[in-house]
């Protein structure tokens, strides 16, 4: 995967995590400063090459090609890295700590609960949006039915 030249910053591959998930090892061309590059060589699970460099890129390809071992560790430390920083309950915990941040007040699993409310209620058959809050009891519901009918 790649990042060209004066993206850095501005962008990421999000191919990586996926990459990182399936275990296999990553190779990499960006800036020498580059995040992926830190992510790639800090945790082993790839090789870099700085950008334009064919020839670095080549040596590289040939020794995953050919050493099948250090190929093998380096895509196991790609599920490793993955399992410990990029799966959806490590990320998921990552941004309700970003919310939490910004609003001290932000409850995640209030929050967690409130969506599942509402999956099951769409579940159910809901298929009009109405002004019905969908975490209300089906009774509170009721009770709010026959209180317009009967005014």
């Amino acid at each position: 995967m790649t990042i060209a030249k004066g993206i850095e910053g501005i962008s990421f591959p999000s191919k990586l995590y996926t990459s990182l998930a399936v275990g296999k090892a990553i190779v990499s061309l960006s800036e020498d400063w580059s995040e992926l590059r830190e992510i790639v060589e800090g945790t082993n699970c790839g090789v870099w090459s700085s950008l334009g460099d064919a020839e670095g890129l080549a040596q590289k390809l040939r020794t995953l090609i050919h050493d099948k071992a250090k190929t093998a560790e380096m895509g196991e430390n790609a599920r490793k890295v993955f399992e410990k920083g990029y799966t959806r309950q490590v990320c998921a915990a990552k941004y309700a700590e970003v919310l939490r941040l910004a609003d001290p007040q932000f409850d995640a699993d209030e929050t967690l609960e409130r969506r599942k409310k509402l999956a099951a209620w769409l579940a159910g058959g809901a298929a009009v949006v109405t002004r019905q809050d969908p975490t209300e009891s089906q009774e509170a519901s009721q009770a709010s039915s026959q209180a317009k009918e009967s005014a």
